[in-house]
């Protein structure tokens, strides 16, 4: 039977934003709501203090239950909305937290009040953004679980990209990677991606591309040679792995 998919991903980075409006604007009145869009049309120019503020506001991905819900309250809003929408043949349309095209929109979306400038990673699927989840890999999965992931029957995807450090070779990495994976599913994750990598052999394939060209890494629903992505795709990856890995 025929069905329309409704992708609604990166929801996560529109709740960083609205994180540190509340923070930054409304609650530590630390700049006015006309000062900060002069800031964000500028692209943070002249206004670094102003974005570090921004930035060291609450994140999505770091288990805090104030931000985590406004990802939630997105999610949902659009998850009805779009099972609302009345279609030819009567057949609801799937709402998906899910957005293959994060690294094409992040050039295209300026200056975000989270602190992000013009052209840094916006999150993808339903994950952080990247660099932004500081507290491991459990933090991460709990602000995620809080969201709607059963509303949105078309996908719920997210990804853990995790360094060789946290899970190495060893009897006590699986084991970890076993607990992770159990909890995930106790708290009601749909679909979890996990990479696992040696960020400082990314970083040397960046270096040195011709000696890795063997080298296969997970964007989000695929995996690629990691020689063969752009730059800044590659960065996406490094960013992400290095933040689930404090």
């Amino acid at each position: 039977m025929p069905c329309w998919i409704f992708f609604g991903g990166s929801i996560p980075t529109v709740a960083d934003a609205l994180a540190a409006v509340r923070e930054v604007v409304f609650e530590r009145k630390l700049c006015t709501p006309a000062e900060l869009l002069d800031a964000l049309r500028a692209d943070f120019a002249g206004h670094e203090p102003l974005r570090l503020q921004l930035l060291a506001a609450p994140k999505f991905g770091n288990d805090i239950p104030a931000v985590d819900q406004l990802a939630a309250d997105i999610a949902l809003e659009m998850c009805r909305h779009v099972k609302a929408y009345p279609t030819a043949t009567g057949k609801p349309i799937w709402p998906a937290l899910f957005n293959h095209t994060y690294n094409d929109e992040a050039k295209i979306v300026g200056a975000t009040p989270d602190g992000r400038r013009w052209k840094d990673p916006i999150c993808e699927h339903y994950s952080p953004t990247p660099g932004r989840a500081r507290r491991g890999p459990t933090a991460v999965i709990r602000s995620i679980t809080r969201g709607p992931l059963a509303e949105a029957c078309g996908t719920s995807i997210f990804n853990i990209s995790l360094s060789r450090t946290f899970l190495p070779r060893t009897q006590n990495g699986v084991e970890r990677l076993r607990h992770l994976l159990d909890g995930a599913l106790k708290l009601g994750a749909a679909v979890m991606n996990v990479a696992i990598y040696d960020v400082e052999l990314l970083r040397e394939a960046q270096r040195n591309p011709q000696g890795h060209e063997d080298l296969i890494v997970r964007v989000w629903g695929y995996s690629a040679r990691f020689g063969d992505l752009s730059e800044d795709q590659q960065n996406h990856i490094i960013a992400r792995t290095i933040a689930n890995d404090k």
